[in-house]
């Protein structure tokens, strides 16, 4: 249930997001893209990343590679789409946010 401890939180949005994530910062770019598979697999729907973190560009790769083994919203007793936390770094307020895709989840 939303707000029970381990529980997804409820957002100002109605959606609810994993109160327990995987956290990518220091996850070296040569194991990430396997570490994020693996972690999906394992139930993580939860990811938090940020540009200054290096390791984006394998953070999607892992999210692609998930996908291709058959990891799916709705499926396995209930999995939703992981949702990636991705806060911008102050110095970059300015930048227009890059534009958001949805692909087959």
């Amino acid at each position: 249930a939303a707000g029970a401890v381990g529980g997804p939180l409820a957002l100002r949005t109605g959606a609810l997001m994993p109160a327990v994530g995987l956290g990518l910062w220091k996850v070296p770019r040569e194991t990430c893209k396997e570490a994020v598979v693996a972690a999906i697999r394992a139930g993580y729907r939860h990811l938090d990343c940020a540009c200054d973190y290096g390791n984006e560009a394998e953070v999607g790769e892992g999210i692609a590679e998930a996908i291709r083994q058959g990891v799916r919203r709705g499926g396995g007793g209930g999995a939703s789409a992981p949702r990636v936390a991705c806060p911008p770094w102050p110095v970059r307020l300015t930048d227009p946010p890059p534009p958001l895709h949805r692909d087959s989840w």
